[in-house]
């Protein structure tokens, strides 16, 4: 029985969790740069929204057409100054539906992903020879424990000082970047997550008891899969985490010092991409 739930946190964590604190991690450093910006704050994100929204969009419209929602509206750019919301996707599914519950999760997870193939396409085309060595490192990955030391290896590549008379290089760190800031998980995009989220739990711990008593070495199979397919989603998502931490310690480092000159920074409330999902009977 231990060993099942065991294995039921392991599974969740890798094959889920990542995906999930890569985008809380991303939503942070997000927060910390609206928060550097102050009153600006919604003038940058509309500014980088051109490229950022459409990514951020068509990812909640695709995951809808793959798990068979219905899209009833979506709009990729809001023109309209007026309102707050730069783009959304309204769609409808059958709640009795257990594909179209299951699709929740990853409509709400969309734009994480497609974020960091938007991130990975800037980088091959402007910047190949970096991808290479980025692939390079990636490739010498020993284990888990030797994270840590990619993450410094990606760091050092991204931003090797030589980078920066790059042109290539800022243009890839400027589309990379507009695509990052609008990568984060939004209130309705965890909302919808949740719901699918617990769905896919539900039917994990089911498949686990199952195979618990009745296949034990299939169990252990069972798990290193999710481990491998959570490991893989973690060096899929290493890039884009990489550049937000860039733009979060920035910022960070904006706010102390408008903090050690006596300048309070305003919290800039920000929330400018909705994904509404309505049930039908």
């Amino acid at each position: 029985m231990l060993l099942i739930l065991e294995s039921f946190f392991v599974q969740i964590m890798f094959v889920f969790g990542i995906v999930v604190l890569c985008g809380l991690f991303i939503s942070f450093c997000n927060k910390c740069l609206y928060d550097a910006c102050g009153d600006a704050a919604f003038g940058m994100v509309r500014f980088t929204g051109y490229i950022g929204t459409p990514v951020h969009e068509l990812s909640h419209a695709l995951m809808c057409l793959l798990f068979g929602h219905t899209v009833t509206k979506i709009k990729l750019v809001n023109s309209d100054k007026r309102s707050r919301t730069l783009g959304y996707v309204e769609h409808t599914y059958y709640k009795t539906n257990l594909y179209h519950q299951i699709g929740n999760y990853f409509i709400g997870v969309a734009p994480i992903l497609a974020g960091g193939a938007a991130v990975l396409l800037f980088v091959w085309l402007f910047l190949p020879d970096m991808l290479s060595d980025m692939t390079g490192a990636v490739r010498s990955l020993a284990g888990l424990e030797s994270v840590p030391v990619l993450i410094a290896d990606l760091w050092k590549i991204l931003f090797d000082k030589g980078n920066f008379v790059n042109i290539r290089y800022w243009l890839a760190l400027i589309f990379s970047g507009a695509v990052v800031i609008h990568m984060e998980i939004s209130r309705s995009d965890f909302r919808s997550g949740l719901r699918g989220l617990s769905v896919l739990a539900v039917m994990l711990l089911v498949t686990d008891f199952i195979l618990g008593f009745l296949f034990p070495s299939a169990l252990a199979v069972f798990t290193g899969a999710c481990v491998r397919i959570g490991v893989g989603c973690l060096l899929f998502l290493l890039l884009p985490s990489v550049v937000s931490a860039f733009v979060g310690l920035v910022s960070l480092a904006f706010l102390a010092l408008r903090a050690m000159f006596g300048k309070k920074a305003r919290a800039a409330a920000v929330n400018h991409h909705r994904v509404s999902g309505r049930k039908r009977k």
